[in-house]
């Protein structure tokens, strides 16, 4: 039991929905999912089952263009957090213009964990006073994920570079953990992985947490990554109003009953009260003889017809 988190750069979530969607009908579904570089375009985001719609902030940053239209801008960049229909939680809104991040404040049974998710393109900087104005109004409940596009040797880089630097202070100058163990989050073309996909939480939440790559990239060149904290997030009670199944009612003890009903019982001069006497009867008597849905929601599956197939042709 925890607070289960997963992040992870799509690389266009338009192209790697369908590989992300299988990934969440084969394995237990993560309270929040954190995407970069989603690559939505206004307000066309993509859905999952079982969550709400997702927070966004999208941004067009220029991005290598390829083939004939070398000239043509392109869409990149974009965050996105995904949070359980199940899972109690706030918005956390940011007074910046410079960096790509939303976030999220998660209600657990002892405290409140503000989630907030980054992403730093390649060719942009941020400053250290520019990360500090969006966590300085949070609590101490914090953890901060992306891509930073960002290497130092604290988290098993070969080299530290100036935003590796930048990272380790706001580490340092927050009361931070980083959580990456050096496992390569990212995948060059030529096979090698490097560590840009950042975790990292307030010291309080560094006990007893969890932090994993995945096996699978979902057709991104990068891995996603699954964080699970030592919290419990309070849950909503997801359900929709009971029904009747008709088509499993005792129809014969239902008319033999209704039969039954002794007008003289019921009747009143006032046509209002007696309507209201007649439909409490009967609706005792359906109740009786006709059976109701639990009004538990059962979340279908986001991709049924993906499988192991649509998989490996997808990695060819």
């Amino acid at each position: 039991m925890g607070l289960h988190i997963l992040q992870w750069n799509a690389r266009s979530l338009y192209a790697n929905a369908n590989s992300l969607k299988h990934y969440l009908d084969t394995h237990n579904n993560p309270e929040i999912i954190c995407v970069q570089e989603t690559r939505f375009k206004d307000n066309r985001y993509i859905k999952l089952q079982g969550y709400h719609p997702p927070i966004i902030r999208n941004r067009k940053i220029p991005i290598q263009p390829k083939g004939k239209n070398k000239k043509k801008p392109q869409i990149g960049g974009g965050v996105a957090i995904y949070v359980s229909i199940q899972v109690n939680f706030s918005q956390l809104n940011f007074n910046t213009d410079n960096i790509e991040v939303v976030g999220v404040s998660v209600n657990c049974q002892n405290n409140k964990i503000n989630i907030v998710n980054v992403y730093r393109p390649p060719n942009q900087d941020i400053k250290f006073d520019e990360y500090q104005e969006v966590l300085h109004n949070l609590s101490d409940n914090i953890v901060l994920l992306g891509d930073f596009n960002s290497r130092s040797s604290m988290w098993g880089s070969s080299t530290t570079d100036s935003n590796g630097n930048i990272i380790e202070k706001v580490i340092d100058q927050n009361n931070m953990i980083i959580l990456n163990d050096g496992t390569g989050t990212y995948q060059t073309v030529t096979g090698n992985r490097t560590q840009i996909d950042l975790t990292l939480v307030s010291a309080s939440l560094a006990n007893d947490s969890q932090w994993s790559v995945l096996d699978e990239q979902l057709g991104s060149d990068h891995f996603p990554v699954l964080t699970v904290l030592n919290a419990k997030p309070v849950k909503n009670k997801v359900c929709t109003p009971q029904r009747w199944v008709y088509d499993k009612a005792d129809w014969h003890r239902f008319t033999t009953l209704c039969n039954e009903i002794n007008i003289d019982n019921i009747k009143h001069d006032d046509i209002e009260i007696f309507n209201q006497n007649l439909c409490e009867v009967v609706t005792k008597i359906a109740d009786e003889t006709i059976p109701k849905t639990s009004g538990t929601i059962h979340t279908r599956k986001n991709c049924p017809w993906w499988n192991d197939d649509c998989t490996n042709a997808k990695k060819k």
